[in-house]
């Protein structure tokens, strides 16, 4: 793998796809992994507002219940 700063798009999209994380063209976090890698994040800031994306989702419907 190459080191996390020299990482071109095809290689961070697949170290999230490692990950776990639902990136790929078309699924739901797509968008965020563009827009992050572009800003320069890591690998690891994208799944931590993946989860937070998620949680604040799973919040809000306990709340609707």
């Amino acid at each position: 793998m190459t080191n996390l700063i020299d990482m071109d798009f095809t290689e961070m999209l697949e170290a999230c796809i490692s990950l776990g994380l639902k990136v790929q063209e078309g699924q739901e976090h797509h968008d965020l992994l563009v827009d992050m890698f572009w800003d320069g994040h890591s690998i690891w800031d994208i799944r931590d507002a993946i989860e937070v994306e998620n949680d604040r989702e799973k919040n809000a419907q306990l709340r609707s219940l």
